[in-house]
């Protein structure tokens, strides 16, 4: 796993999936539905939210002496807007201020270089106020396994769980109620975008 030892191994994997557990009953409650655990991943019904796919799995990061299980929530939607590269969220949160803006390693090579797909998610004032409500690690979008699919991964800073060697510890950082959600709404949004392109009229931009 992490290269510790081995008879710690066991104990913080299990307290990780637990704690990884308790992150989908979260959006379970806060509307994603009924989950099916498979594995080391949590499943939801196909079609909540508008999406192909839902589920919550895991990233292992490895720090020294310790290590995090990053949450992440993925979604594969259907989508009449062309994906021509890989987006990344780039936001500071709250602390550094600033619009979230989604960008492709294309924009930032070149100046004024635009993407269809950024520029309509970034435009959005209904996706971006929900964006400013989470505290997120990581979001991209990139295209999915078929043809005309989207691929949504997002992880939260609520629901990851740490451990460390020195001083001996581990513990669960809880997914805000209201950040849950904020996660839900957004894969409705972004099914809503994907799935009808420029013609979706954002009502709170009325």
């Amino acid at each position: 796993m992490f290269g510790f030892g081995k008879r710690y191994a066991p104990r913080v994997h299990g307290a990780a999936l637990d704690a990884l557990r308790r992150t989908a009953g979260a959006l379970e409650g806060a509307g994603l539905g009924p989950f099916e655990e498979t594995g080391e991943n949590f499943e939801f019904a196909p079609g909540r939210g508008g999406a192909r796919s839902l589920r919550l799995t895991w990233e292992q990061k490895k720090k020294f002496m310790g290590g995090v299980y990053r949450t992440v929530l993925e979604a594969e939607f259907d989508s009449d807007v062309p994906v021509r590269a890989p987006l990344v969220l780039h936001y500071g949160g709250a602390l550094f201020k600033g619009a979230p803006e989604f960008k492709n390693k294309k924009q930032e090579a070149a100046e004024g270089a635009h993407d269809v797909l950024a520029d309509l998610l970034n435009q959005n004032k209904g996706l971006v106020d929900l964006l400013f409500l989470q505290d997120i690690e990581k979001m991209t979008l990139e295209p999915g396994d078929k043809d005309g699919t989207v691929r949504m991964r997002l992880a939260p800073v609520g629901g990851s769980f740490v451990w460390m060697l020195m001083p001996p510890m581990k513990y669960a950082v809880k997914l805000p109620a209201k950040h849950g959600a904020a996660m839900v709404e957004t894969v409705n949004v972004l099914a809503r975008l994907l799935g009808h392109g420029a013609a979706v009229r954002d009502d709170r931009t009325k």
